[in-house]
């Protein structure tokens, strides 16, 4: 038996009436959390660069894939080997320079032939075919996605169609008109709420487009931001802590004193 019919044969079992109570419990909608949990976990693992975590990692996802496809089973809309059979195709068709006689020039151009394959694909057209595709960044692009990162897909499809600044300085300078925006309506004499939020809104999807370009995630740019303040704060507390205190108990100055003492010590 190969270690992936296991893992189906695992999967089955579990959501058998003499299986688990809590699996059996389950549903798509349920497993959702778990399907983000796990992935971040992943994506956590990749970074640590710790490969005994990530095949961890991995595995706990590759269940989610088989789970999420013993569901559909048990309702006779597909399995595990549609799911496989399906996304091998695609990507046969997706790389026509790869497995067919297209040729491209480079990566780019690689990306671009991906995004129309992909598109003629949502709207049932024949890409061989030159038709038209249907909107190079449909309304419903990223939907399902958090915030930055829809933002970031948006912007990859747009600049597929070369809708797009020339580079990371002129992402800069929108940056910082967008920065300047916000700043007018705060200063205004009566800012407006609506208002404040779009500016907001419009200097966010400005600084995810500088991170594209500098071809930097987003996502998890403003994961690592997250988890380097996580770390400053809590030496922060030690040191109020080693003084007889607490962070609390300090006024402003002594706390920006006590954050650039945490950040000069990193080095």
């Amino acid at each position: 038996m190969s270690e992936l019919q296991r893992l189906r044969d695992v999967t089955r079992r579990l959501r058998e009436p003499a299986g688990c109570e809590w699996d059996r419990a389950q549903n798509a909608q349920s497993m959702r959390p778990y399907l983000l949990e796990e992935i971040y976990e992943l994506i956590e693992a990749v970074e640590s660069e710790d490969t005994t975590h990530v095949r961890e990692e991995l595995g706990d996802v590759l269940f989610l894939v088989f789970f999420y496809a013993r569901l559909a089973e048990e309702e006779s809309l597909y399995d595990i080997e549609s799911v496989a059979s399906h996304v091998a195709d695609k990507l046969i068709r997706r790389h026509p320079h790869v497995f067919g006689d297209v040729k491209v020039s480079g990566v780019d151009e690689i990306l671009s032939n991906w995004q129309q394959i992909k598109a003629a694909e949502k709207s049932g057209a024949d890409f061989s075919r030159n038709r038209r595709p249907p909107s190079a960044v449909p309304a419903n692009t990223g939907l399902h996605l958090p915030a930055l990162m829809r933002a970031f897909e948006i912007q990859k499809k747009a600049s597929a169609v070369r809708f797009d600044f020339a580079d990371a300085t002129a992402t800069i300078s929108k940056l910082q008109e967008e920065l300047n925006e916000l700043k007018a309506e705060i200063e205004s004499a009566r800012p407006d709420l609506n208002r404040l939020e779009s500016e907001l809104g419009d200097l966010l999807f400005s600084a995810v487009n500088t991170a594209r370009h500098l071809k930097v995630n987003p996502e998890l740019a403003l994961n690592r931001a997250s988890t380097r303040f996580l770390s400053r704060f809590e030496q922060m507390e030690l040191l109020a802590e080693s003084d007889g205190g607490t962070l609390g108990a300090l006024s402003l100055e002594q706390l920006d004193s006590l954050w650039k003492s945490v950040k000069a010590a990193e080095g």
